[in-house]
C-alpha cells in the first residue's frame, strides 16, 4: 500500500477548530451591544446639554447686545439733535426770536408739507394752553403732542441753519405789498428761512422763504432797493430763480401781503427780520417712545400734533428699537425738571439737558431673571437715574427681559452762548 498522507486542511472562513470540531467565530454579546448604547446616550446626552447652555448663553448675550445697541442708537441721535437746541434762535435781546415768537403765535406756511394739504400750521407758545407748542429751543411734554407709552415723555428740539451770527439788526422800516424793507440785508440769500417779528408785547410772527432780493438789474417794484425782502410763492424749497429781466419777474401782488400766512401789511413796521438759514437746514424735530420704540416725527413735514396718526410710521419714524423708558429734564437757574421757562430772561438761566433712555431686549427668559439689590433694574423692578426712578413692575413679566440704562447730560451750548449776542441798535 502506498503510504497514506493525512493533510490537514484550514478551517473554512469564519469558523475556529475546538476539540468537538467546528464552530462560530466569538463577537459582541448582546450585553456588550447594550452597555455601549448606554455609553452613547450619555455622552449624547452630555453633548446635547453642552450645545443648550452654550445657545443659552448665546442667547442672553446677543439679547443684552441687542438692548444696548437699541438704547446707545437712540442716546446718539437725541444728543446729537439736543446740542444744537436753539441754534439761531437765541440773543440776549428781549425783542429777539426767543424772546417773541418763544411766547407766542408762529405762523409757518409751507403748501408742501406733507400729506397734510393745510397752507399753515401754527406753533402756539401760550403757556397754559391746551395746544401749547412752543417754538422754543427744547419743550418737553408739550401739550400740542399726543403722549407717548406710559411711562415716557415726548421732547420738541427746534434749531435754524444759518451760517451767521443770530443777531436782530434787520429792523423792518416798510412793510407793504412791495415786500419788507430792511435796515440790513446782509447775509440774507434765496431760498432762506426768514421769521418776521413784531416787537413785545406783540406775539405775533410769522415764517417764511426768501423768494427774491431785487436789486437794480431786476424789474418790478422794489427795483434796485437793496434793503427789500421779497417772499412771492409761499412753498418752501420752490422759491423764485426766473430771469430777473424777462417775464420771470415776480408779481408784486402776492407780495408779504397774505392775512393767512400772518404776514399782513403795516403788522411789522418797527419789529425785526431774523435769518433762520436755507429751508431744508430748519429742524423742528419731535421725540416720543410709540409701541416700544424711540420715533421722531418732522413737524415741518407732517403733523405731528394728530392723535390719529401716532400709529402711522410714515409721521412717526421708528429711530430705535425696544425702548420702554425714555425721560428727560432740563437745568433751570441749577434746578431740573421738565417746566418751561416762563420769560425768555428765564430761558437765559436754562443751561442744560439730560436724558435716560432704557431698552429692553427682544427675548423672553424662561426663568425669571435673579436681580440683585444693585442692578439695573433692582430686586423690586425699580430703575434709578440721575432724574428720579423708573418701575420697570409696569411691564408684564418684568422679571423675564434684560434691560439696557443709558443717560447722559448734555450741555446747551447755544443757549449759553446766546448770553453773548446782545440786541441790535434801535429803529
Amino acid at each position: 500500500m502506498k503510504n497514506m498522507k493525512t493533510s490537514v486542511h484550514a478551517p473554512a472562513a469564519g469558523f475556529a477548530l475546538s476539540e468537538s470540531g467546528f464552530k462560530p467565530a466569538g463577537g459582541f454579546t448582546l450585553v456588550e451591544i447594550l452597555v455601549a448604547m448606554v455609553i452613547g446616550l450619555v455622552a449624547m446626552l452630555a453633548v446635547l446639554q453642552t450645545l443648550s447652555l452654550t445657545e443659552s448663553q448665546k442667547r442672553n448675550v446677543i439679547s443684552g447686545a441687542d438692548a444696548q445697541t437699541g438704547s446707545a442708537i437712540g442716546l446718539y441721535l437725541l444728543e446729537r439733535d439736543l446740542r444744537m437746541a436753539g441754534y439761531g434762535l437765541v440773543n440776549a435781546a428781549d425783542s429777539g426770536l426767543l424772546g417773541v415768537c418763544g411766547f407766542g403765535t408762529v405762523t409757518m406756511h409751507n403748501t408742501d408739507r406733507q400729506p397734510l394739504a393745510a397752507t399753515t400750521f401754527t406753533y402756539d407758545g401760550v403757556l397754559g394752553s391746551a395746544s401749547y407748542l412752543p417754538f422754543t429751543p427744547i419743550a418737553i411734554n408739550p401739550a400740542g403732542i399726543p403722549a407717548g407709552d406710559a411711562g415716557t415723555d415726548v421732547v420738541l428740539v427746534n434749531y435754524g441753519g444759518s451760517f451767521g451770527m443770530v443777531g436782530d439788526r434787520a429792523i423792518v422800516t416798510v412793510d407793504n405789498a412791495t415786500g419788507i424793507k430792511v435796515t440790513d440785508r446782509s447775509g440774507f440769500q434765496n431760498g432762506d428761512l426768514i421769521m418776521v417779528t413784531a416787537l413785545p408785547p406783540a406775539t405775533t410772527c410769522a415764517m417764511a422763504e426768501i423768494t427774491d432780493l431785487p436789486n437794480s438789474s431786476q424789474c418790478g417794484a422794489g427795483a434796485g432797493d437793496s434793503g427789500i425782502i421779497v417772499h412771492a410763492t409761499g412753498t418752501y424749497s420752490n422759491y423764485w430763480r426766473g430771469n430777473p429781466l424777462g417775464a420771470g419777474c415776480p408779481s408784486t401782488a402776492a407780495r408779504f401781503n397774505d392775512v393767512a400766512t400772518g404776514l399782513a401789511a403795516s403788522t411789522y413796521v418797527g419789529g425785526r427780520v431774523f435769518n433762520l438759514g436755507p429751508a431744508d437746514k430748519l429742524a423742528s424735530h419731535v421725540y416720543a417712545v410709540r409701541n416700544g420704540a424711540l420715533t421722531m416725527c418732522d413737524m415741518l413735514t407732517h403733523d405731528c400734533t394728530a392723535a390719529a396718526s401716532v400709529n402711522d410710521e410714515t409721521f412717526w419714524r421708528r429711530i430705535a428699537p425696544g425702548i420702554v423708558f425714555f425721560n428727560a429734564e432740563f437745568s433751570n437757574a441749577g434746578a431740573w425738571g421738565t417746566a418751561p421757562p416762563a420769560t425768555r430772561t428765564a430761558w437765559m438761566g436754562v443751561n442744560a439737558a439730560r436724558v435716560v433712555l432704557v431698552s429692553r431686549s427682544d427675548q423672553f427668559e424662561k426663568n425669571a431673571i435673579t436681580y440683585s439689590a444693585n442692578s439695573q433694574p433692582n430686586d423690586t423692578g425699580t430703575i434709578t437715574w440721575a432724574g428720579g426712578t423708573l418701575d420697570a413692575t409696569t411691564i408684564a413679566n418684568w422679571d423675564h427681559y434684560r434691560y439696557k440704562v443709558v443717560e447722559t447730560r448734555i450741555p446747551l451750548r447755544n443757549l449759553i452762548g446766546g448770553k453773548n449776542i446782545p440786541e441790535g441798535p434801535a429803529p
